[in-house]
């Protein structure tokens, strides 16, 4: 329990933190300017074929909607499979209310993107604080990876969260790359997704407990996924889970 709110408050510094950013940038005031004037030149200087094919082939992967097709998608799955809605609405919401901040964020900062003779790909003009393309598409793999292995042995947890980390690193690099965005916007990208794979999680364990009260026995059976019996892999110091 006291995890789970500790999980809320670092949610909360996180989106703080980002929050205080996208105002800098709304006052153009901000101070990693320079560290996306550096980012956004390399990247103009070190172009070549196989990387642009590269960064083209991941914009097209990652496009917002596809990850909100693919989550609904996988927690109905868990859904279905789990006979419960724990860890498919986990997913869903994950993703989806990530989404949502960061589209929020968009409009109120308006931020512009780089300029149009930099960019690889036909772009539409919109906002590019933060990156709507990373913040989905990392809200979907990190909660996809902690989900997937919630009952599993800590080692599986570790691999499924750093080939996440890994595939974020590729999405985010290649915003850059190809013009689409500024590295600041995929930070904050990152960081929105992480803050919502920790507030939902720990939302849900603190209310999931209690749902079984509040909806008659015909609703309050999809409340029941054996979770009191198979302990989540959340903490990555411990043995294999039991169960």
């Amino acid at each position: 329990m006291r995890e789970s709110w500790w999980r809320v408050l670092a949610a909360v510094a996180v989106f703080a933190v980002v929050a205080l950013e996208g105002v800098l940038l709304r006052d153009d005031n901000s101070p990693l300017d320079t560290m996306d004037d550096a980012t956004h030149q390399w990247a103009l200087h070190n172009r070549n074929g196989f990387f642009t094919w590269g960064a083209k082939l991941i914009e097209y992967l990652t496009e917002p909607i596809l990850a909100t097709v693919l989550a609904i998608l996988i927690g109905a799955f868990f859904i279905w499979r789990d006979r419960g809605l724990k860890r498919g609405v986990t997913i869903i919401a994950t993703v989806l209310i990530a989404q949502a901040i960061a589209q929020v964020l968009r409009v109120f900062v308006d931020r512009p993107r780089p300029p149009a003779s930099s960019r690889l790909i036909s772009l539409s003009d919109a906002p590019s604080y933060p990156s709507l393309h990373s913040t989905g598409s990392t809200a979907f793999m990190v909660i996809i990876a902690w989900v997937a292995t919630a009952y599993s042995v800590k080692l599986w947890m570790r691999l499924a969260l750093d080939a996440a980390a890994i595939a974020t690193g590729f999405v985010t690099s290649s915003r850059v790359y190809i013009g689409a965005g500024w590295a600041s916007d995929q930070i904050a990208a990152v960081l929105i997704a992480l803050a919502c794979a920790l507030l939902v999680t720990a939302v849900i364990e603190l209310v999931w407990p209690w749902a079984h009260t509040l909806f008659p026995n015909s609703v309050a059976r999809w409340f029941n996924d054996d979770s009191d019996r198979r302990r989540p892999a959340l903490d990555l110091a411990d043995g294999p889970a039991e169960g």
